[in-house]
């Protein structure tokens, strides 16, 4: 049976980020004019901002208890009633 490598949550993040920025560069993404939207400030608001892209974070039922996103250049802290 063949052995599969499983990547920590943390470095798949990583990993994701990273590919973000070579898709940055392959399709000559101007990230002064983009925005990326998010709902975890962890994962999306911190990764968008690596990348140097604006973040909008959308605070929404699955996103992580207490998530304050203060990195996010636009916040909607309550989703639903907005």
């Amino acid at each position: 049976m063949k052995k599969r490598k499983v990547l920590a949550p943390k470095f798949k993040r990583i990993l994701q980020w990273y590919e973000a920025k070579e898709l940055i560069d392959k399709h000559d993404i101007d990230v002064a004019k983009s925005l990326f939207i998010g709902n975890d400030s962890t994962t999306d608001i911190k990764g968008a901002k690596e990348c140097r892209m604006d973040a909008f974070y959308v605070k929404s039922n699955i996103s992580p208890k207490d998530d304050m996103a203060h990195d996010a250049d636009y916040v909607i802290d309550n989703f639903t009633n907005w």
